[in-house]
């Protein structure tokens, strides 16, 4: 085969890891740390959630609060008594479950800059108070993000 014809291709495989990391990198480069929108955007993930719900039965009577675990899947993170059923619905829908992450990595980003804001204020005023105060911030503990279902409400949980 001449040399003009021939043809060399590179084959790179990515693990589905690898590719759910990559689209909720790409997500978050478009995030907008704007909080109307995000509440927006909140609203209608709870709206879509409800019609997902009510599809499958669950009974949404009951307060159901919804978190990512280490590993990026969604959890039930109370004592529904449907967690089994709640979480299939995200693990068997991977845009449903992409769209939590993202929601909750925002919810988690406002937070901090809202602690950053609340931490730089209260630093002018009295550095030593305010880092006795916001010691938590830098300890390293990690804070889960909660949305709790039916209140439309993402809830900051305590350090673990």
């Amino acid at each position: 085969m001449p040399p003009a014809a021939r043809r060399d291709e590179d084959r790179v495989e990515i693990s589905a890891q690898g590719l759910l990391t990559a689209q909720v990198v790409a997500a978050l480069a478009t995030f907008d740390a704007n909080p109307q929108a995000f509440r927006e955007q909140s609203a209608d993930f709870q709206r879509e959630l409800g019609n997902r719900f009510r599809a499958a039965g669950v009974d949404t009577s009951r307060p159901i609060d919804l978190t990512a675990d280490a590993e990026g899947q969604v959890r039930v993170a109370n004592g529904h008594p449907e967690k089994d059923r709640i979480e299939a619905l995200f693990a068997e829908d991977p845009e449903l479950s992409n769209q939590f992450r993202l929601l909750s990595a925002s919810a988690s980003l406002l937070k901090a800059i809202e602690n950053h804001g609340e931490f730089t204020k209260a630093y002018q005023q009295d550095p030593k108070a305010a880092i006795a105060h916001s010691g938590h911030l830098f300890s390293g503990e990690k804070h889960d993000i909660h949305f709790q279902f039916g209140e439309n409400k993402w809830a900051d949980s305590k350090p673990r």
